[in-house]
């Protein structure tokens, strides 16, 4: 007699950060995947490195559009599978908005990753 085991990923419950936005519109970000995972320390270096003057300021550009473009990622990894775009990044998030975001976003991660540990 065969016996049959299914796992559908698609029922699995999620759990994810909700995020709304100075505009409304109210995203639900998941836990990281590795890629995501991939991006947060360098979105973590070139803050400091912004933040510490260490940059020219071609570099300064050069940073700034690497942490728009890493914030529209995280913010792309959402229940709706909904495509976040750095111009929307670009166009409703300050610097400010995004540090404070990727700071809540690394306290829910090491939830996460505490919660995995025990």
């Amino acid at each position: 007699m065969a016996h049959e085991m299914n796992l559908d990923l698609r029922k699995s419950v999620k759990q994810y950060m909700k995020l709304t936005l100075m505009d409304g519109k109210t995203i639900e970000i998941c836990k990281p995947s590795k890629k995501i995972f991939n991006l947060i320390r360098p979105l973590a270096e070139s803050f400091n490195a912004l933040e510490n003057a260490e940059l020219s300021e071609t570099d300064s550009w050069e940073v700034l559009d690497t942490i728009y473009d890493f914030m529209s990622k995280i913010l792309s990894h959402n229940l709706k599978r909904e495509v976040i775009s750095v111009e929307y990044v670009e166009e409703n998030l300050d610097v400010d908005d995004i540090k404070t975001i990727l700071e809540m976003y690394m306290q829910f991660v090491n939830g996460h990753l505490e919660t995995a540990k025990n």
